[in-house]
């Protein structure tokens, strides 16, 4: 009854290690080519702007002009990872899972590890390259995964400390790092373990398609507004918008959100002060 993230340095055999452990436990596998660049929770968000106006732009084009945005990008891929959390016994591969399940009851975070020279080779029979060429491709990707996680996150993703267990398979035959794993799984994490986090994924869902919201109504340059979700279904709005018409908007949109219950209205009205930013 868990969730289990693992990140990996490229060639290390984490990608291979994910899926017999899926195998193994009868997890869901998830790694980028499922999760989608879009996130379906966040689409459903989106579909509640724009469709009294005559000629609102088609939901399509106003998601892939939202996704050139850092911060929209970034929202999006929380509410996705938390949707798909909520199915539970699913193991994450890669997109800084760790980090965005961080805090989370039934997650279980690992690095699956290898030395650089069994990475080189492994890589290097794989794709039919020298071992020269290998060791580029590896600094390349290697590369190119610190950049996402420093950019989205301003996290190392070969920090340690972000990890409960970092597994070098150099040295622990992948066999018994899969049986390790699936021991310490069935034995620390339950049912009520998942029962506590489904509470916080569904409220932390909320929240995320609230700010989602604030871009399908184009709200966030002149609007500064928190969300906190509650246990009791209430959303506390707090922040600051233009005008009593966005304001009215903004709300009344909100209760569109399937979970919302009552929304606690701590909004002011003003103009947003350049030092903000």
């Amino acid at each position: 009854m868990a969730i289990i993230t693992i990140s990996r340095p490229y060639g290390s055999g984490g990608t291979l290690f994910a899926q017999e452990l899926a195998k193994r436990i009868n997890y869901s596998y998830i790694d980028k080519n499922y999760c989608a660049i879009v996130g379906d929770e966040v689409k459903h968000c989106l579909e509640y702007f724009g469709q009294e106006e005559e000629k609102a732009p088609l939901l399509v084009d106003r998601i892939s002009e939202l996704m050139n945005m850092r911060s929209f990008y970034k929202v999006n891929l929380f509410a996705t990872i938390y949707s798909l959390a909520l199915k539970n016994n699913v193991i994450f591969v890669g997109r800084g899972a760790n980090i965005i399940l961080q805090g989370i009851p039934n997650v279980l975070t690992l690095q699956i590890v290898g030395n650089l020279e069994d990475r080189v080779k492994a890589i290097a029979e794989l794709k039919g390259i020298s071992y020269e060429e290998a060791l580029n491709l590896i600094e390349k990707m290697d590369n190119e995964k610190k950049k996402f996680i420093q950019y989205y996150f301003d996290k190392n993703i070969f920090d340690p400390t972000l990890y409960h267990f970092v597994i070098n398979l150099s040295f622990v035959p992948i066999n018994n790092a899969v049986e390790m794993v699936t021991d310490y799984v069935n034995k620390f994490f339950s049912e009520e373990d998942f029962k506590k986090s489904e509470k916080i994924l569904k409220n932390k869902l909320i929240e995320k398609k609230a700010e989602a919201i604030l871009f399908g109504l184009n709200l966030t340059q002149n609007t500064k507004a928190n969300f906190t979700m509650k246990d009791d279904g209430t959303l506390i709005v707090k922040g600051m918008v233009t005008s009593e018409k966005e304001k009215k908007k903004l709300l009344k949109t909100l209760e569109n959100i399937e979970g919302i219950k009552k929304i606690e209205d701590n909004l002011k009205i003003g103009i947003l002060s350049r030092l903000i930013y």
